[in-house]
């Protein structure tokens, strides 16, 4: 492979850029959407190609190297232009009819076979994703329906049921909202905390292992009430530009200009939904330090680089976080933070909801439900991710199993079926929890999947 996922990171950076160089200024407006959304298609193309080559998360910009970052950016031209031919030329052959291909992003209509595909202009290239994404008038309204939890949550104790959450109605357009999982199940007390949060217009977090549902858990409250939820990483893979804004050089019809572009939450408080600031225990301080007056609950959101611009917050936008620590590493050391969580941050975080993995019961249940595998299957499944789950609390192992990773088992479960049911567990078992594993931890998995399984990996004909 010609990168690697710091090279990566670095073409996503410079491909934001050029971009975003060639839009035409109509209107602040109009511009800050042109311009986020062509980032995010650059952003999308190059994921895509990493994908192509087996890597699935972008690295750090500033290790990249500029010529492999060049390289990248080509071969997310290529693939965004015809996916078909750059999979030939990376594999040698055209893939067979109806196997698994990486998705593409549409980002504009294919480019003609007689074409090289690196020859299509970035600004064209682009042009179309940023089109299609614009923000439209009028401003998002919506009304409120209190409801009670009974019937809306799944799950929850009676003593929840008579409890109110307001459930919205858009008087215009809804937009997407979350896929509502109808398997979910919900702790009442965790939905009664985020109406609580609602109410007040103060954030709300919830702490736990990786993998336990913190994310999900707001998307599936968003998705039952009627909201849009958007999960913004704060894990370092977004710079502070993208989240909060940065100046940025464009032509308008009366020369060049220099304006300030909006990143990603100066946009999105200005609609109604649930913002979800994940993994903020390693977020950057400068960047909370922006965040602060939204965290205490303020209808608006200042700007000093832009002359202390005033970006209005609507009523109906709600914050949301989630952190696997609590600011300040976890408790089996596991789990480091790049800079301790300042008090002034944590202080302003007022609600906070401790997440656990699933009781192997319910999570037998919801398994079965999810993903329609057979009773005993389900239950050597779990059993395999409640050892995992041990060995990474005790710290004999340096991974932990979410449920994402049970229902991933599925899949090849239902493949390798014609083996036995115990040999298909082992063998989906092996390729989704082992196989992220390094040597030592693999190989304590692999016993682990013997116990649930009675089958020997090591002995298992391939």
């Amino acid at each position: 492979m010609p990168f690697n996922a710091n090279d990566a990171a670095l073409a996503v950076s410079i491909l934001s850029d050029e971009v975003t160089q060639d839009i035409d200024f109509v209107s602040m407006q109009q511009y800050e959407a042109d311009c986020t959304a062509a980032a995010g298609a650059a952003r999308s193309a190059v994921i895509a190609v990493l994908k192509v080559y087996g890597l699935h998360q972008l690295g750090s910009p500033d290790d990249g190297d500029e010529i492999a970052a060049r390289e990248c950016i080509d071969s997310a031209k290529a693939f965004a232009a015809d996916p078909a031919a750059f999979l030939a030329s990376v594999h040698g052959s055209a893939p067979a009819a109806g196997s698994a291909q990486p998705a593409a992003e549409p980002l504009a209509p294919a480019a003609p076979t007689d074409q090289a595909a690196t020859a299509i202009p970035t600004s064209m290239l682009f042009e179309q994703a940023a089109r299609a994404t614009v923000i439209e008038e009028p401003v998002a309204q919506v009304s409120t329906v209190p409801q009670p939890m009974q019937g809306l949550f799944k799950g929850i104790k009676p003593i929840y049921n008579s409890d109110l959450m307001p459930t919205f109605v858009w008087e215009t357009a809804q937009p997407v909202l979350p896929e509502l999982k109808p398997h979910y199940s919900f702790d009442g007390f965790q939905v009664s905390m985020m109406a609580v949060a609602m109410d007040r217009g103060k954030p709300i977090i919830g702490v736990g292992e990786p993998g336990c549902g913190k994310t999900v858990f707001y998307e599936q409250v968003a998705a039952r009430i009627g909201l849009p939820c958007t999960v913004i990483p704060f894990d370092g893979s977004l710079t502070r530009a993208e989240i909060i804004g940065s100046f940025r050089q464009v032509a308008t019809p009366t020369g060049s200009a220099t304006p300030f572009v909006l990143g990603q939450i100066p946009q999105l408080i200005q609609r109604p939904g649930i913002i979800v600031l994940d993994e903020i225990d390693q977020a950057d301080p400068d960047i909370m330090y922006m965040l602060h007056p939204l965290l205490e609950g303020k209808d608006h959101l200042v700007i000093q680089e832009d002359g202390g611009r005033r970006i209005p917050r609507h009523p109906h936008c709600y914050f949301a976080a989630t952190a696997n620590t609590k600011g300040r590493g976890s408790d089996n050391g596991m789990t480091h933070v790049r800079q301790e969580m300042s008090e002034a941050t944590r202080d302003r975080l007022p609600y906070w909801l401790e997440f656990e993995y699933m009781k192997e019961a319910n999570e037998i249940e919801t398994l079965q439900l999810a993903t329609a595998m057979e009773l005993a299957a389900c239950q050597q499944a779990v059993k395999v991710a409640t050892l995992i789950r041990t060995g990474w609390g005790t710290g004999e192992l340096s991974q932990t199993c979410s449920f994402r990773q049970l229902e991933d088992l599925a899949a090849p479960y239902r493949r390798f079926s014609g083996r036995g049911s115990d040999v298909a567990l082992a063998l989906a078992a092996d390729s989704v929890m082992a196989g992220r594993a390094n040597k030592d931890d693999a190989a304590t998995i692999r016993g682990y999947i013997q116990l649930a399984t009675n089958v020997d990996l090591n002995l298992l004909e391939r």
